[in-house]
């Protein structure tokens, strides 16, 4: 040994590299937090300084009527869209921070009886080319959830190949989890998540002929968390016509720092519609990631027969089969008998998410196009329902899903026709407006869990403008469907394809044409006045 040099014993040589691998962590960490909070002031410091400019010169302009013609047209339509923002705001701060508290009092106090217990809890998990690691995360938290609260359950776990099974049985056996928990695995047969949900449910018809307590539907790359059952089960009880509930997500995103603000976005509005419509005791959709039935709803014989093939009844494109949007027909199966939904906003679950391949605009757009797919599919026979099968809010917003898609076009187009006519500070005046309104609703953004990215308000834009004319396409095309991660499509036949993809063109291109000559003669019209 040279002269001046120590040998610490091993133990202490191991300790002082993790302490060092722990401080250097931290470190990168505190560098890392450092970073975006710079990133963040500088980019909306030039947020803040691009509206001031722009409305400097838009009030610069003399006479200030000149500007009058522009804006008081869409007054009507901002005062309209955005009031409808605020109504859902002030409707699910009352929902979180009045009614639903007094709701999880209640549901404490009913979990605290042993004896309103669920008599069984079937679990259906479906799976799609999942990695051994996430399988291992999904499984285990759902196994030791399930034991901690000690009821009897069946987890249907429906597969892809062999090899997940035989993961899936080895967690299970590893855990060695207590007798009341049964665990039945299934393959797909490749033709779609639906065919997958509806065997998995048939299973647990099987072993709970009784058709008693609650039973879950949740996807394969959805982690529970501690105490999910204790927070969930007990509402049903409690309310004796929830058909079902769901609750609310975080996201563990795998990809670059747009797609994680983007779903991070998704999930704050989700946050903020979700508890609105639970006010009126319903909400628009049971999401697939994790709901919770009544097991005498779920294991009906109708509703699964309706989760495998749900047909649409369209005027023009005749019987339609439905591929995606699973999570739809268990909601319209349930709207349309008047059972009540709600949603959780104090429980929570994890779900992982990863864009489909390719660029940010045509992974969003192609996930826009299945979702907004889903939605207009299933909203026309929602709505024939009525308002008073449903309530007259819940039954308008229905409605307004498809007004919305025009309304946000109207900004664009009045602007357009305003240049036309060489009114250049049309320009200065919709930008600083889109500034400031798209500022707020990041604000609000954040309230509701989202991200205080400087990108939220270019997602925000990017939704509103990319997702109407997705929806317009779709409107027009709703035999076109595919999912995203799997290749599996359902389409006619190639003719009758092409026919009623020329016909929809044709159509939607005389509604478009409509649309916009109609917002051109009102502008015009209040060009005049």
């Amino acid at each position: 040994m040279r002269s001046g040099t120590t040998s610490l014993p091993a133990p202490w040589r191991d300790a002082t590299g993790w302490l060092a691998d722990k401080t250097y962590r931290a470190g990168n960490e505190v560098l890392r937090i450092y970073a975006s909070f710079c990133t963040y002031s500088i980019s909306w410091f030039a947020y803040i300084t691009a509206f001031l400019f722009l409305l400097a010169v838009t009030l610069s302009q003399s006479p200030v009527r000149e500007v009058d013609h522009i804006v008081l047209p869409l007054g009507f339509l901002a005062t309209w869209r955005y009031g409808w923002q605020l109504t859902h705001f002030l409707r699910a701060e009352h929902y979180r921070n009045t009614v639903f508290p007094r709701l999880r009092r209640q549901a404490r106090t009913v979990a605290a009886d042993p004896s309103t217990l669920p008599e069984h809890i079937g679990v259906v998990v479906t799976s799609y080319q999942m990695s051994a690691s996430e399988n291992f995360g999904v499984y285990s938290s759902l196994f030791q959830e399930l034991a901690a609260y000690g009821v009897p359950a069946t987890v249907v776990a429906s597969v892809t190949d062999d090899g997940d099974a035989r993961l899936i049985h080895q967690i299970f056996d590893e855990a060695q989890l207590p007798g009341h928990i049964d665990l039945i695995t299934q393959l797909q047969l490749g033709t779609g998540k639906r065919d997958a949900m509806a065997a998995a449910l048939r299973a647990l018809q099987r072993s709970n002929e009784a058709g008693d307590g609650i039973v879950i539907l949740m996807d394969g790359d959805t982690v529970v968390t501690p105490g999910l059952m204790e927070r969930t089960c007990p509402f049903f009880t409690m309310m004796p016509d929830l058909a079902a509930l769901t609750v609310n997500n975080t996201a563990e995103v795998r990809g670059s720092g747009l797609a994680q603000a983007w779903y991070a976005m998704r999930f704050a509005l989700r946050n903020l519609y979700m508890s609105s419509l639970s006010l009126s005791g319903r909400v628009l959709c049971l999401t697939g990631r994790f709901s919770v039935f009544r097991a005498n709803i779920a294991l009906d014989a109708e509703f699964i027969d309706r989760l495998q093939l749900d047909i649409l009844n369209h005027w023009r494109l005749g019987k339609l089969p439905m591929l995606t949007g699973d999570d739809k027909s268990t909601w319209y199966h349930c709207l349309k008998d008047g059972w009540a939904m709600i949603y959780l906003p104090d429980t929570y679950v994890s779900c992982m998410e990863e864009l489909p391949k390719g660029g940010f605009l045509s992974a969003s757009a192609r996930l826009m196009q299945r979702w907004f797919g889903n939605m207009l599919r299933n909203s026309d026979r929602a709505i024939l329902l009525g308002p008073r099968r449903m309530g007259l809010f819940t039954w308008w917003c229905l409605v307004d899903q498809r007004i919305s898609m025009w309304t946000s076009l109207t900004g664009p187009v009045f602007l357009t026709f305003f240049l036309l006519q060489g009114r250049w500070i049309a320009l200065p005046a919709y930008l600083s407006v889109v500034l400031a309104t798209r500022f707020i609703q990041t604000i609000n953004v954040v309230h509701q869990g989202g991200l205080a990215s400087p990108l939220v308000p270019l997602l925000l834009l990017h939704q509103q403008f990319v997702g109407s004319f997705v929806k317009i396409q779709v409107l027009f095309h709703l035999d076109q469907q595919s999912w995203t991660r799997q290749n599996i499509t359902h389409g006619t036949a190639a003719v009758q394809q092409l026919r009623t993809s020329m016909f929809g063109d044709w159509l939607k291109g005389l509604v478009i044409t409509i649309f916009i000559c109609s917002m051109i003669t009102l502008a015009s019209f209040a060009a005049r006045t």
